[in-house]
């Protein structure tokens, strides 16, 4: 029995990125300028026309390279860090006091305020 189809390799890699970012196929579809149907297809390995430019945007939308979609690297590029609010905890972490004193709060408002954007 063969293996999956280089079109059905492909889509699961753009599949897996997709649900790693936490994106919708519609999301994904209107980002590409692609058709909803067609996007579900292409996920699918059904659909197999694809311009330049969406693939583009694919690999800049899911933040990985054309090379790991297209099946020449299994190097998916930098995980995307966490938002600055979960930074440092991990889900072992103890949950955080239902209470907050002030010297609290204001190091929280600091976190939130001196998060620096994901590097490019």
């Amino acid at each position: 029995m063969e293996g999956p189809t280089f079109p059905e390799r492909f889509g699961h890699r753009v599949r897996r990125r997709r649900q790693v970012k936490g994106l919708t196929q519609k999301a994904v579809a209107d980002a590409i300028a692609m058709a909803p149907s067609n996007y579900s297809r292409l996920e699918k390995g059904e659909y197999q026309s694809i311009q330049l430019e969406q693939l583009y945007h694919l690999a800049t939308v899911l933040e990985t390279t054309t090379d790991y979609l297209l099946t020449l690297s299994d190097d998916q590029g930098a995980i995307p860090p966490d938002l600055c609010p979960g930074k440092g905890h991990a889900v072992e972490s103890p949950s955080p006091s239902l209470t907050t004193t002030p010297l609290e709060k204001e190091m929280a408002d600091a976190e939130y305020t001196n998060c620096s954007p994901p590097a490019p």
